[in-house]
């Protein structure tokens, strides 16, 4: 959709126009979404594919380290 307006992502998503304000700012505290604001209107638009894979491996890492510290820690359970 390139650089589109909130009104846009509802018509296109079918989705009601409160979840996709919650959606949109989850994903732009993800990084996977930004906005630019033209003539008093937000703009968003999607990071490009290879922001998602940083993030996937962002999380992988995340999870690695949670497994790490929880297999640490079993012992003295």
């Amino acid at each position: 959709m390139g650089s589109t307006t909130t009104g846009s992502v509802i018509d296109k998503s079918r989705i009601t126009s409160s979840k996709v304000y919650v959606i949109i700012e989850r994903l732009e505290q993800k990084g996977l979404v930004s906005h630019i604001v033209k003539d008093r209107m937000k703009y968003f638009q999607a990071c490009s594919a290879n922001k998602l894979l940083d993030y996937m491996e962002e999380k992988e890492k995340k999870l690695e380290q949670d497994k790490k510290d929880i297999s640490e820690l079993i012992p003295e359970l």
